[in-house]
């Protein structure tokens, strides 16, 4: 049985004459080594130097921070709504297990051209550290390790491999305080600020910002000054992002309707499924842009969207009667059919309304053209002062797009 040690009685704090005969402090010479050894001093703190981290606070009882009212979703990590703060529960199983970090836009605002837009993706592990859980970036690392590693945890690693490992040795992406401990030693950490901002590698305001940019004239305009880019190549990306907002509508799916001519919602809008699975089936036999065609119940869906999709490419929507009708043929001539031949996709028929209706809606998207006045401007241009050499659908745009640069 362990014992408490007994007190001594302070003694006074009056000193005492020293009695006959009692020892004496030796001086000089007789000082003993122990007193005669110089003391080290401490060693300052290197200036400069930021002060040690304070530990983090120890977790409090659960049902402190997981209360009655909390709201619980269960999952890999139960996930816990307690008014306005949110928390993670983990369990020691899932820890310093690697796992892809996926993130993407489920709706986009108006204006953005993301439907859905990936933002990024990042293999990641949560490790726990004395009261504190952090977040590291296995993805470099684990693109060092050969493939037979990542896939069988069963595999043991050459020497080699744990080398490339130790010198690979991941970042930390976030650190959290625990805050809470739960059954089965759970870890509760507070993750409300964490997803009220942007995350890291997970930032949506690039891809806002360059959207914004995208959708008006002037802030291509001032994109393609800023980074030396041709107008045209700006305009073109603009029209994909506006392509990318049907939903099924990927980079290869861009790539056909682009090779068909059709560079915007607008212009997708205005066909007829049937119609355009004929146009798409010629520039494909000609491109050779894809290996599957799509349906026509999957141009359906596309078409149908396109026309209910608000407008991406600020600018005035081009209407037939806006046009000077009587002046066109709204039939397509016998041999020239969009929808039927890759031809009149590719030349420019100034006769013919549908195809000066959709160049006047690509000079109006170009420009940030927002007034009939400037519809009627632009058509006088095509009619009046167009060369008659100038006669296929991108040489008729660069000529429009030059002309009023300078104009």
């Amino acid at each position: 049985m362990a014992h408490k040690k007994k007190k001594q009685p302070k003694e006074d704090s009056k000193k005492k004459p020293k009695e006959s005969g009692e020892d004496q402090p030796q001086t000089g010479k007789e000082q003993t080594a122990e007193q005669n050894e110089p003391q080290t001093p401490p060693v300052p703190a290197a200036a400069g130097s930021p002060p040690a981290p304070p530990a983090p606070p120890k977790p409090k009882p659960y049902d402190e921070v997981i209360t009655e009212e909390a709201v619980t979703q269960e999952g890999l990590f139960d996930v816990h709504q307690v008014g306005t703060k949110w928390y993670f529960e983990l369990a020691p199983d899932i820890l310093g297990k690697d796992m892809i970090w996926y993130a993407e836009f489920a709706e986009a605002p108006y204006g953005v051209a993301a439907n859905p837009k990936e933002l990024g993706k990042r293999i990641v592990r949560w490790e726990r550290l004395d009261n504190r859980i952090e977040v590291r970036d296995m993805t470099g690392s684990l693109r060092l390790r050969p493939a037979f590693a990542v896939a069988s945890s069963q595999v043991e690693p050459e020497p080699e491999d744990l080398a490339i490992e130790a010198v690979a040795f991941p970042s930390i992406l976030y650190s959290f305080p625990v805050v809470a401990e739960g059954e089965g030693d759970t870890a509760v950490i507070e993750i409300t600020t964490f997803f009220a901002g942007n995350l890291l590698d997970f930032d949506v305001t690039p891809v806002l910002k360059m959207s914004g940019y995208m959708a008006t004239a002037a802030g291509r305009a001032e994109l393609a000054e800023a980074a030396g880019l041709d107008r045209a190549g700006v305009d073109a990306v603009a029209y994909n992002l506006d392509l990318g907002r049907v939903r099924g509508v990927g980079r290869k799916s861009v790539a056909l309707l682009n090779a068909a001519g059709i560079e915007s919602v607008g212009e997708l809008a205005e066909y007829e499924p049937e119609e355009l699975a004929g146009l798409l089936i010629t520039a494909n036999e000609e491109g050779h842009v894809v290996e599957h065609m799509p349906s026509v119940d999957t141009l359906t869906y596309w078409i149908e969207q396109s026309r209910e999709l608000p407008p991406y490419l600020v600018a005035i929507k081009v209407l037939k009667e806006m046009l000077n009708v009587d002046a066109y043929s709204w039939q397509a001539m016998k041999g020239d059919d969009p929808t039927k031949r890759r031809a009149d996709a590719i030349m420019f028929n100034r006769k013919e309304g549908y195809e000066v209706r959709l160049m006047i809606q690509k000079i109006c998207n170009t420009f940030g053209f927002t007034s009939e006045e400037d519809v009627k401007r632009v058509e006088e241009v095509i009619a009046n002062e167009l060369p008659g050499n100038v006669r296929s659908q991108e040489n008729v745009y660069n000529w429009l797009v030059n002309y009023f640069e300078t104009h």
